[in-house]
């Protein structure tokens, strides 16, 4: 297998399966209560404290226009990822786990669901269709920019 297999880290968000390549995933933790970050973009629910650094908390359901946010619940998890902007956490409504993806049973995301280039692939998987993303392409580069200026406020 080896080469041809990418290991996935699938969680859902709403009805939707996330995954995230196993490499680019730090940790996974309970997540906890949220708070609000002024003048952060939008796709940014608000920041946390994790071992002593301000962690930005990124929402999936904001990117996808589902909801205006995910209620955390006893099975919510943060998936601690690198980003542009550093350690992100994203809200995950609960995680999977790690499955196996065949590389060649990969789909590019632009292929089969366009307009969603924050989607890098889709794969067909037991229980359904996973798409994987970049954690580096959750934001824009002005929306990377603003981020920055919000938690910087943060410091004293």
């Amino acid at each position: 297998m080896g080469h041809d297999v990418d290991h996935v880290v699938v969680f859902k968000s709403g009805p939707m399966r996330f995954g995230l390549d196993v490499d680019l995933v730090q940790e996974v933790i309970a997540a906890c209560e949220i708070s609000p970050l002024p003048d952060a973009p939008e796709a940014i629910s608000g920041v946390v404290t994790i071992d002593g650094r301000v962690v930005a908390v990124v929402d999936p359901h904001r990117h996808f226009k589902q909801e205006d946010t995910t209620p955390l619940g006893i099975e919510s998890r943060f998936l601690l990822v690198n980003s542009s902007v550093g350690t992100i956490a994203i809200i995950a409504d609960a995680v999977e786990g790690v499955i196996d993806v065949l590389r060649s049973a990969l789909k590019a995301a632009e292929q089969l669901v366009g307009g969603m280039s924050l989607l890098k692939d889709v794969a067909a998987a037991v229980g359904g269709l996973v798409y994987i993303f970049d954690p580096k392409l959750l934001l824009t580069a002005a929306d990377a920019a603003s981020l920055r200026a919000a938690l910087a406020r943060l410091q004293p």
